[in-house]
């Protein structure tokens, strides 16, 4: 916690030493007392300023600190519901105090507290077309009936079809298991051994996503990424590719098949013989990670 060493110099000492050109910040001074925030998910939250920090805004080099952007931008941007992830939950208040510090009018804000979610929605300033790709990028995170639907029109859509129900369960999975250091070891034994792939669970989830399609599917693929070099294997090209048979295929049911055909079938070839293939699954692997 910042001690407040230079709280007590007066404007004209300030003045003087910033003349100079010392080297300085400047801070939010939290008040004392408490913000209420009402979470959408989380109900109201009360935050104690007693363990708030007097929080940098902008920093010796001249720029301004992520809390400062963040909040100018959204006053900018007309933002009304700030849906951030579950570790900026302790930042709100400090975002509150800010905008009363400059005065402006937080209650029309609303905060929707999400795991993964770290986008914000326009809802006053941006066009259609704009609001439905937040839409279709950003809430598929977090109800997949968005995803299993699609949005192909108005975001007015949304009103009917996204819910925060989903959200409510999802949280609920969330559950604390580890309380001491010592618990940590039993709950990690599973990613340090090696998976039994016989086992009914494992076999299970095999079903769900391999069956009699899934060579030709991984052919299908390969045979697509084939000729991309690895300059011009990007997101962009991907996609391009991807699209021409995912109309009608979630993308679990290449990336998963491809997975398994990686492990399973490789041992089965000489590796000369697979080196290509492989190169195009690895691609593709790797490559749903910036997609998904």
């Amino acid at each position: 916690m910042y001690d407040r060493a230079c709280l007590g110099l007066d404007e004209k000492e300030v003045e003087a030493r910033v003349a100079r050109g010392e080297p300085h910040t400047v801070r939010l001074k939290i008040p004392e007392g408490k913000t209420v925030v009402k979470d959408l998910l989380r109900g109201y939250v009360q935050f104690d300023h007693s363990g708030i920090d007097d929080q940098v805004l902008m920093k010796s080099d001249g720029y301004p600190t992520y809390h400062l952007a963040n909040v100018v931008d959204d006053h900018a941007m007309h933002i009304s519901h700030v849906i951030r992830g579950e570790e900026w939950l302790p930042s709100t208040p400090k975002h509150v105090i800010l905008y009363k510090a400059l005065v402006v009018n937080v209650d029309r804000l609303r905060w929707i507290n999400s795991r993964h979610v770290r986008t914000l929605f326009a809802e006053d300033t941006a066009t259609d077309d704009h609001k439905l790709a937040v839409v279709n990028d950003v809430l598929p995170m977090i109800s997949s009936t968005l995803e299993e639907a699609g949005l192909t029109s108005a975001p007015a859509e949304v009103i009917e079809k996204f819910g925060l129900d989903y959200v409510w369960r999802a949280m609920d999975l969330m559950k604390e298991r580890v309380s001491a250091l010592p618990e940590f070891g039993p709950l990690c034994i599973p990613f340090f051994a090696e998976p039994d792939l016989s086992s009914s669970l494992a076999q299970d989830m095999k079903a769900k996503y391999i069956d009699e399609t899934t060579p030709e599917l991984v052919a299908d693929v390969c045979s697509n990424l084939r000729d991309l070099s690895d300059e011009d294997f990007t997101p962009v090209r991907f996609r391009r590719v991807l699209n021409i048979w995912s109309t009608s295929l979630a993308y679990s049911r290449c990336l998963t098949p491809g997975s398994y055909h990686q492990e399973h079938q490789s041992c089965r070839k000489k590796p000369e013989a697979r080196v290509e293939e492989v190169r195009c699954i690895e691609k593709l692997m790797w490559s749903s990670v910036t997609l998904i």
